[in-house]
């Protein structure tokens, strides 16, 4: 980590935890060892992102399916083969 993080995202059962890395662009997935518990957070693995400029944000669809990243007034899309997953994009 650079001090260049964007922002935070949670699953809806609360057992994972991804950030956006600015540069390079690249998304961090942390699972929780117990649901929500910040305390039991450990790093899972990374994926880097293509996109043409820097993304300032990221969001997943509810089912993990898909992320989304922002670039301005660009949005692009990701589809994950296993949701949630982000080794699958």
């Amino acid at each position: 980590m650079n001090n260049n993080e964007k922002n935070v995202i949670v699953n809806s059962d609360t057992t994972k935890l991804y950030f956006l890395e600015g540069s390079p662009q690249r998304v961090h997935e942390f699972n929780f060892g117990t649901a929500g518990n910040i305390t039991t957070v450990t790093i899972f693995q990374t994926a880097s992102l293509v996109t043409p400029t820097t993304a300032e944000s990221i969001i997943a669809n509810p089912t993990g399916s898909k992320f989304f990243s922002f670039a301005g007034p660009t949005m692009y899309e990701y589809d994950l083969s296993t949701n949630f997953d982000i080794s699958t994009i």
